[in-house]
């Protein structure tokens, strides 16, 4: 973190296992997260890690996973990445690549699961692709609401993965600005 931000923001970890939240819908990847406290006048979100943990010989949404099917994972409403699905535009806050050739490289095994992950550090640095500004800042941050959805721009069904777990950094401003 360059010495300006140290001094004026203060950084605050957040770790979910979808083992431990409740979802809006028994048979799909969406839920939401009640922060234990809200944290006030947010500017950046970074994610540190998003993993998925899935049988890579199974299928996603009635699917075949193939080499690098991505998983796109939404985030409240911010939107990090752009990208095109059956020629619409479309946004998401983050995307996982299953990237079976890397952890593969001769043949699949079957029966095994396997985690898939995007990671980076805490560390600030304003060009980092891993950071989201949030502009104008969340002034109250009380609850993380997020959806997996495939390749096809379908929210992931709960059975096709086991587990998704993420890091987020969540940076906010020392002196509060807001006070609702």
């Amino acid at each position: 973190m360059n010495e300006e931000a140290s001094e004026t923001l203060d950084k605050t970890i957040i770790y979910i296992n979808s083992d431990d939240v409740n979802l809006f819908d028994a048979n799909t990847f969406t839920f939401s997260v009640d922060l234990l406290e809200p944290i006030r006048d947010v500017v950046y979100i970074k994610i540190m890690k998003s993993e998925i943990i899935v049988n890579p010989t199974s299928t996603i949404n009635g699917n075949t996973i193939t080499d690098t099917d991505p998983i796109f994972v939404t985030l409240n409403n911010y939107k990090r990445i752009s990208t095109v699905i059956s020629g619409n535009n479309t946004k998401f806050f983050d995307q996982i690549n299953i990237n079976l050739s890397e952890k593969f490289p001769s043949m699949v095994l079957p029966n095994t699961f396997i985690a898939f992950k995007n990671e980076s550090s805490s560390s600030y640095n304003s060009g980092d692709p891993n950071l989201f500004i949030l502009n104008p800042m969340e002034s109250n941050l009380k609850k993380l609401n997020f959806a997996l959805y495939d390749k096809n721009n379908v929210i992931v069904n709960k059975n096709d993965i086991k587990r998704f777990n993420t890091a987020l950094c969540v940076y906010h401003t020392r002196r509060k600005i807001s006070r609702t």
